[in-house]
């Protein structure tokens, strides 16, 4: 496979949701599910066609246990016009966990407070749960700040990313200067939730929050969904992006959206450190390991530097110069730690002036490991 990922076919629109790396829908503004990604519908246990075209309200009575004391905040989103302000449900723990999910569900509007949809997501157990319950007192005071402002700044920043994809997907024609402006907000915009996400994914790994929920993964579809997620940077850039997977690569078990995630951090630090040329990913079987590298033609990093790079809030000397792009030296250290946690392995090899590859090894699981999954829940 080679680009495919870019196929004209697919809406791109679509495209963001399955570039999140969350459960996440989009409700249009007659309250009904318009579309939702492949997480979002697997995390209910049904078919995304069975959501699209539904009305929200009546899905989620069906499908969704809130918390006791939540149900109040539970409500909104059962009304045929639920109100404009962003509305958080914490639900009951599913099997096997000890923490419920939050239902987070974000309008947008326009100048004159009209519902253009909403953005709804279903965020994990770990962090939250954990700021909630005071668990923060156990970060250091930089890690406890970060992951707090982080989680704030997530809400708002996924909702102009949206208005982003509504200017470009469904607005009157933009004209040619105006579609640059939106596309170079919709970068930095990416940019900043990337920025948040690692803050967020860093907390999370200091307290040991999260585990692995093993699935089934169809590799192919996996470096479309990772390669979507920094289309908006490359664009920008004009570097050519070849994704390619071996014919001989069977699907396997590991963790889906952490995988997706070091994925995400990978190609993203190769686009930032990138001026010309491009960045090239390949999956394979390399005996009883799935081999993933992600190679690019950017700047490259000193010997001596290589293992720093894993290292969190480290830049290496000349980094700052080779881009312009902001970031919190977490991206790798995350992606490393990430690896790690799946039982695999992620190396580097550099050249200075001639770019670098990053190897992602994981064990071939090919069937099902001995922890499961939490189940879905059972509809009501």
């Amino acid at each position: 496979m080679s680009n495919s990922w870019q196929d004209s076919s697919v809406p791109s629109f679509q495209r963001w949701l399955e570039a999140d790396p969350g459960p996440v829908a989009w409700v249009d503004a007659q309250a009904r599910f318009g579309a939702v990604n492949r997480r979002f519908a697997e995390w209910f246990g049904v078919n995304a066609d069975d959501l699209v075209g539904q009305p929200r309200a009546t899905m989620l009575s069906r499908l969704l246990t809130p918390m006791a004391d939540d149900a109040g905040a539970y409500d909104p989103l059962l009304l045929a016009d639920p109100p404009l302000r962003a509305v958080t449900v914490r639900l009951a723990p599913r099997a096997g966990e000890t923490d419920g999910w939050r239902y987070v569900s974000v309008a947008l509007t326009d100048d004159d407070d009209q519902v253009l949809g909403w953005r709804d997501c279903l965020e994990p157990p770990g962090m939250t749960a954990a700021l909630a319950a005071g668990e923060e007192q156990r970060l250091a005071d930089r890690d406890r700040l970060a992951a707090r402002v982080s989680h704030e700044l997530r809400t708002p920043m996924t909702a102009v990313i949206g208005f982003c994809h509504m200017l470009l997907e469904y607005s009157n024609p933009l004209d040619n200067s105006q579609r640059s402006y939106v596309q170079k907000i919709l970068r930095n915009a990416s940019i900043l939730l990337q920025l948040l996400n690692n803050v967020l994914d860093t907390a999370s790994l200091r307290e040991g929050g999260l585990s692995v929920c093993w699935e089934l993964i169809d590799p192919e579809v996996l470096m479309v969904d990772a390669a979507s997620a920094v289309e908006p940077q490359h664009c920008e850039k004009d570097l050519d992006l070849d994704v390619h997977v071996d014919a001989d690569l069977p699907d396997f078990y590991s963790d889906r959206l952490k995988l997706k995630q070091i994925l995400i951090n990978l190609l993203s630090n190769a686009v930032k450190y990138t001026e010309r040329g491009g960045v090239q990913v390949d999956a394979r079987l390399v005996g009883e390991s799935v081999e993933i590298r992600v190679t690019d033609t950017g700047s490259g990093i000193a010997p001596d530097q290589l293992e720093r790079v894993f290292e969190p809030y480290v830049q290496v000397p000349g980094a700052a110069a080779a881009s312009k792009t902001p970031s919190t030296g977490l991206g790798l250290s995350i992606a490393r730690a990430m690896a790690e946690l799946l039982g695999g392995t992620l190396t580097a090899e550099s050249t200075l002036g001639r770019g670098s590859t990053f190897t992602l090894r994981l064990p071939l699981h090919m069937t099902l490991p001995e922890v499961s999954p939490p189940s879905a829940p059972t509809p009501a």
